[in-house]
């Protein structure tokens, strides 16, 4: 790492001060609230804008997990189509010491677009590469990137089930499936842990070495994905099942997956994490375990105590999910960031820290009427991006029909109930 400035070693240079702007409720808040401040970005030290002789220069790179995709405002940087947030971690990080930051992140982002191919985005536009922002002043970056390599963003409309017990839709979307271990398990082999074992790990180990060559002096940190659902795929007393939609409208932060698949997709995270650790452990960069203490607070937890956005549904005409689902929330970001300090801190104590606390603000349900924004009707899961329009559209159809099946059996003292 290129040696930090003279002053700040002698423990007489003053950091930045930290955003306030970034940090307060009034800020924080998604959807609505934010829509005032939107084109009024917080005080973070960004490139260009240095608050002293010698900033300490700090680059992002990563996927939507980096991004906060879903959150508000957004920066428009390095595209308006990454879905840029204001409130990420690496601008809360970037906050609590000062640091100049250049964000690079983009939601949909792959290892390839760290170093090797400019990222094509809805639209027709195109981020650069992330690895452009690095150079031998570069001080610290961090990294959050793979998940989109591994295509871990199918299971999020592949694993959709119409109830507790499945079926789930499947890559084709007919629902015949009974779990989604079933759908990615074959003789051969499992499908996510055999593009995790070869794409993941070769686009880690390629990319990661491009980042080491264009920033030689810096420390590098590879934050890795929180606890999506709880580590080791342990069921909450209270269930984790929360349907999509129900007789009386959209449900908020659903999570339509069946207990067995609750089980499957932790064991594809922990699998991905331990990947990118070794990975970047082999790169000589520090890797920061997220998943081990979020576990509690999967998109299994109750609403308010989340770090990952559920499956919320705006409208089905046309279909529409409101965005960050199983991303990071607001309070899922400031953990990401506050971990990430931590271990700067404890590899540099002489940095002076002006402590993040957690802003346990979630932001509003939007309204059952509400429309969309005239962006495509998408959500995330890990960086990607799914098209869950047709999905959605059978997953109500076939929901109610079930509904409206058990309900005829139930009130009808002739009829046995043959749904289960």
């Amino acid at each position: 790492m290129r040696t930090l400035p003279r002053s700040l070693a002698a423990g007489v240079m003053t950091l930045f001060a930290l955003c306030a702007a970034l940090v307060a409720p009034e800020n924080a808040l998604a959807v609505d609230t934010l829509a005032r401040d939107a084109n009024t970005p917080p005080a973070t030290a960004t490139s260009g804008e240095a608050t002293a002789s010698d900033p300490i220069e700090y680059v992002a790179l990563g996927d939507s997990y980096a991004s906060g995709y879903g959150l508000l405002p957004e920066t428009g940087s390095p595209q308006p189509t990454c879905w840029q947030s204001y409130n990420n971690y690496p601008h809360q990080l970037a906050s609590q010491f000062g640091f100049t930051l250049e964000d690079r992140s983009c939601t949909g982002a792959a290892t390839p677009n760290i170093a090797q191919d400019p990222q094509p985005l809805p639209g027709g536009a195109t981020a650069p590469l992330q690895i452009e922002a690095l150079s031998d002043n570069t001080d610290f970056v961090t990294i959050t990137i793979g998940g989109n390599d591994a295509g871990f963003f199918n299971i999020a409309s592949a694993c959709l089930a119409l109830d507790e017990k499945g079926p789930v839709a499947g890559e084709d979307g007919a629902f015949q499936s009974p779990n989604c271990r079933e759908v990615y398990e074959r003789p051969e082999g499992n499908i996510l842990k055999d593009r995790i074992d070869y794409n993941v790990r070769d686009g880690l180990r390629r990319n990661f070495q491009a980042v080491a060559e264009a920033a030689p002096n810096a420390d590098i940190y590879v934050v890795g994905y929180p606890a999506v659902v709880p580590v080791g795929g342990k069921i909450p007393a209270h269930g984790c099942f929360r349907p999509v939609i129900g007789l009386d409208g959209y449900a908020p932060d659903s999570v339509p997956f069946t207990d067995e698949d609750i089980t499957f997709i932790a064991e594809i995270v922990r699998e991905l994490n331990r990947t990118v650790e070794e990975e970047a452990s082999a790169a000589g960069f520090t890797f920061v375990n997220t998943e081990e203490a979020s576990s509690e607070h999967s998109v299994c937890a109750p609403r308010h105590e989340s770090y990952i956005a559920g499956i919320t549904i705006t409208t089905l005409d046309p279909p529409t999910a409101q965005q960050g689902a199983l991303h990071p929330n607001l309070p899922g970001h400031n953990y990401l960031a506050n971990t990430a300090a931590d271990a700067i801190q404890t590899k540099h104590p002489e940095l002076e820290r002006t402590p993040h606390e957690p802003m346990n603000v979630m932001p509003p349900l939007p309204a059952k009427s509400a429309q969309p924004d005239g962006r495509a009707a998408i959500f995330g899961s890990l960086g990607g991006i799914v098209l869950v329009g047709g999905t959605l559209l059978l997953l109500e159809r076939r929901r109610r029909m079930r509904v409206v099946q058990r309900v005829r059996a139930t009130s009808t003292p002739s009829s046995r109930d043959t749904s289960e």
